[in-house]
């Protein structure tokens, strides 16, 4: 990974799981609800992430049916919250860096291969128009 050594890498990965899980929290317990997208506040239109965290909560709540109304990302957001956090606390009890390793090499290959770059850009542009369709469909 380019400009980021292993130890920091770690942190911010460490870091990030457990800022997210406390962020889940947080809106699962709060009365206040979820915090608006300040992309969609803005401009009316919803961000390629909108809605992750109401799926993430409605898979939390086997709810799969309302959960796939949102948005299908959170499917990968939420195995990465589970995946990610343990394969840290594993690779800095063990001293190794496989996440790491993984990571970069997968940063590699999109530099390397233009045309899965182009495919994963082309599925975010995919989902981003599909939720602003169902967000027109529901205004």
């Amino acid at each position: 990974m380019r400009g980021v050594n292993p130890r920091t890498f770690y942190r911010l990965t460490l870091g990030g799981s457990i800022a997210g899980f406390i962020y889940l929290w947080w809106v699962r317990t709060s009365t206040t609800g979820l915090l608006v997208c300040p992309i969609n506040s803005i401009t009316g239109y919803p961000c390629p992430s909108c809605g992750t965290t109401r799926t993430i909560l409605q898979i939390l709540s086997f709810d799969l049916i309302q959960s796939s109304l949102f948005n299908p990302l959170a499917y990968i957001v939420l195995m990465g919250m589970m995946v990610l956090p343990v394969w840290t606390v594993l690779d800095l009890i063990r001293k190794k860096t496989s996440l790491y390793s993984v990571v970069s090499s997968g940063e590699q290959l999109l530099q390397n291969q233009p045309v899965l770059r182009w495919a994963l850009l082309g599925i975010m542009a995919i989902i981003w128009m599909w939720l602003i369709l169902q967000n027109q469909n529901q205004g």
